[in-house]
């Protein structure tokens, strides 16, 4: 008897750390490609969505504008977009603006909390994108490009069904050794 409550224990316990294990980190990748000087530009969508019996716990977004083929002199660039997001967790970034070099150019993105978030997906996407090319030369295209990394958490409490079957199983396991040990 003493075994099979060992064992019990055990299960209890192992049942218990799994219940709080993390996930490897999610993330997407998603940009707005851009002529020079184009506007009204949608980008890709980043979407993260967290793993069966998992919750999204954090959220971070990172941003750069970027520029391809730089020609001709020194070109002065100035990014902007709209964020759309599917729940309000971040700021509009504040884009690079008036750049003659230091490419690419990290935005300044503010939000999210760094935990308490208990979320199963979450996406943002940059639209109404444009890019302005002034002074001498010029350039081939022009990026916004964002990262959405979340960190997932498995949920805490097990559902109704798992318990029951674990019990279930528990109980059998403790009849059939009981039926054993009698024989």
């Amino acid at each position: 008897m003493r075994n099979w409550i060992t064992g019990a224990a055990m299960a209890v316990a192992l049942v218990g750390f799994a219940a709080q294990s993390s996930a490897s980190p999610l993330t997407a990748v998603c940009s707005a490609l851009m002529n020079p000087n184009q506007s009204g530009v949608s980008g890709s969508t980043c979407t993260v969505t967290a793993d069966p019996g998992f919750f999204i716990s954090g959220l971070t977004l990172t941003a750069s504008d970027d520029v391809t083929g730089v020609f001709g002199g020194v070109p002065t660039l100035t990014f902007s977009a709209t964020l759309v997001q599917s729940g309000a967790l971040f700021s509009i970034p504040t884009y690079c603006g008036g750049l003659t070099s230091g490419l690419p150019c990290a935005d300044t993105v503010v939000g999210s909390p760094a935990s308490g978030l208990n979320l199963t997906t979450y996406s943002v996407q940059s639209t109404n994108a444009f890019n302005t090319v002034s002074g001498t030369g010029g350039i081939a295209g022009a990026s916004i490009v964002m990262t959405l990394t979340a960190t997932e958490t498995r949920s805490t409490v097990p559902e109704p069904m798992t318990f029951s079957l674990m019990g279930a199983g528990l109980l059998g396991l403790g009849l059939l050794r009981k039926r054993v040990s009698r024989s």
